[in-house]
């Protein structure tokens, strides 16, 4: 275990003042990534004389969003978070009345409202309560129906870390005709994830939770397949073949996913994006997963032996980087702020205390966190 930490420990200065286990929220600041950004700054002193460097680095950072999780660099699309990338596919898939989205209710609202806003339209917005556990595929076929076009679902639950039989709901999806969409920012970074073997139609996520990056900078991807079943909400002069030709109005768009784009792209975000997934993929996701389970594993041997109520599945395949927990007398936000205090950063989420390690964490770090909860 402490072999991964070790190599990487040093690359992220919270570990010298707190202990961080709060990746399920917001990543801190690495090395690398305050160093690529640093650049970008001050390559930015002169304006756009660096540009076309940075231009550049876009195409190597959307190839190390693709290669992250199985597809092609020309499915990826470069846009700011979960909720953009939902609004483009929701805004851009044609729709008409009496038409089925199934969203289940109890996940994120980042991929909840897009759709739901569709109810405008005439499309009925399925938000029926989805279980945590391994049923879940059973009911959602359940309720599937040859008016249902799109399943609009998080690969890891924010709450209690249930992680979704994504390949078999893929599956389910293809066998009924149905799209299917994937929330993936609870899992990608800390778990292992092939869009293309799940037969995910489309997926989005943001950069600041497990993939250690910024906020305001994630990807989209589209399936080759789909895209031409999406009206370009965004379209802009980025969204075009030779967008710089700037007078050339009547060029054709980009048969990639990257006319999403639609104008300036962040160069500054996608400067922190791409130090990220680097970092990432030096690590090696399989590593990473491997890693943060041991961690978890530890955690929660201890939080049962003390009686804690740990919420969510035991099933090592349904479980992710996420460990939720309650103490049966003690609130949740007496446990934070003693946590707080001493410096020990998680989150508070449902009545629960939400702890999400990754792999620069050690076992001093969860000890760290046993030794402040109340017995």
């Amino acid at each position: 275990m402490e072999k991964v930490n070790n190599d990487y420990r040093d690359y992220f200065p919270v570990t010298q003042t707190h202990v961080y286990l709060n990746h399920a929220a917001t990543a801190p600041v690495s090395k690398p990534l305050m160093q690529n950004v640093t650049q970008f700054m001050t390559d930015s002193i002169i304006g756009n004389q660096g540009e076309q460097r940075w231009i550049e680095y876009t195409e190597k950072v959307r190839h190390l969003a693709a290669a992250l999780i199985h597809v092609d660099a020309d499915e990826i699309a470069l846009v700011n978070n979960v909720s953009t990338g939902a609004m483009l596919i929701a805004n851009g898939l044609s729709f008409k009345k009496g038409d089925e989205i199934l969203v289940p209710k109890n996940q994120f609202p980042a991929n909840v409202y897009p759709w739901t806003n569709l109810q405008q339209k005439g499309v009925r917005v399925i938000t029926e309560e989805l279980p945590h556990a391994s049923h879940a595929i059973d009911v959602l076929e359940s309720r599937v129906s040859d008016k249902t076009r799109l399943l609009c679902l998080s690969f890891v639950e924010y709450d209690d870390g249930y992680r979704h039989a994504i390949e078999e709901i893929g599956r389910l999806c293809r066998k009924n005709n149905v799209l299917f969409f994937v929330d993936a920012v609870q899992g990608l970074g800390a778990l292992p994830l092939d869009a293309r073997k799940a037969e995910i139609d489309f997926l989005a996520t943001s950069g600041h939770k497990w993939l250690l990056g910024p906020s305001g900078q994630g990807f989209l991807y589209v399936r080759r397949e789909r895209l031409q079943d999406l009206y370009v909400l965004s379209k802009g002069w980025l969204s075009n073949t030779l967008p710089f030709e700037f007078q050339n109005y009547r060029q054709p768009i980009k048969a990639t996913a990257g006319r999403f784009e639609g104008g300036t792209w962040n160069f500054l975000g996608i400067a922190g994006l791409g130090a990220a997934l680097n970092l990432l993929h030096k690590v090696g996701i399989d590593r990473i997963e491997h890693h943060i389970f041991q961690l978890s594993d530890l955690l929660r041997k201890e939080l049962s032996q003390r009686g804690y109520q740990i919420a969510g599945s035991s099933s090592r395949n349904e479980r992710s980087g996420i460990t939720a927990f309650r103490h049966e007398s003690v609130p949740a936000s007496d446990i934070f702020s003693r946590l707080l205090e001493q410096r020990i950063i998680v989150s508070e989420r449902n009545d629960h205390i939400r702890v999400s390690p990754h792999f620069y964490n050690n076992e001093d770090d969860i000890k760290k966190l046993l030794a402040i909860l109340p017995v």
